[in-house]
């Protein structure tokens, strides 16, 4: 076997097996922030904000959120969540490769849902103040959000696959 063939096999070897790359070595953190998105468009950081409360037709409950994070932060990352209400007892979750997209001058993940344990419905949860904390990792990189949110449920539609199903047919969206 040539030298260069060997040299060959040898970087064939070392991709096959998932050997790091420059990407990989990266731990600079980069910056993220929690956030909602309006029905009009327009992201808002979360911290201080109302949320809305999402009841679904299963007795599901959560909050929908989003990551930004800077435009140099990471294509993907996977994303683990911490939370209390009213200082009570924390609970928490994760959401593996979670894709943050280009938009402007930063990047947005999609909906990143925050689940209550629900017995009871909503109501138990309505003025409540959340406080959450996020921590997004790519590889060596992280970052970490936190914010305080207010619960509440504006919308009196149960939540499904399809579509919202409301107290009267019309007001359906």
């Amino acid at each position: 076997m040539r030298s260069s063939d060997r040299w060959a096999a040898a970087l064939c070897c070392a991709l096959l097996m998932g050997c790091p790359t420059a990407d990989d070595d990266d731990d600079r953190p980069f910056g993220c922030q929690i956030g909602v998105w309006h029905e009009d468009g327009a992201w808002e950081p979360a911290d201080g904000a109302p949320v809305e409360l999402i009841f679904g037709f299963q007795g599901f409950l959560w909050i929908s959120t989003q990551l930004r994070s800077d435009l140099d932060g990471p294509d993907v990352a996977n994303l683990r969540f911490s939370a209390s209400i009213d200082d009570g007892a924390p609970f928490g979750g994760s959401q593996p490769n979670v894709a943050l997209v280009e938009d402007g001058d930063a990047r947005y993940s999609d909906e990143v849902q925050i689940r209550l344990s629900n017995d009871e419905g909503p109501e138990p949860f309505i003025g409540g103040v959340m406080a959450l904390a996020l921590r997004g990792t790519s590889g060596l990189r992280e970052c970490t959000a936190e914010a305080t949110v207010t619960l509440q449920d504006e919308d009196p539609c149960i939540h499904t696959d399809d579509e919202p199903i409301c107290d009267d047919d019309d007001s359906a969206r």
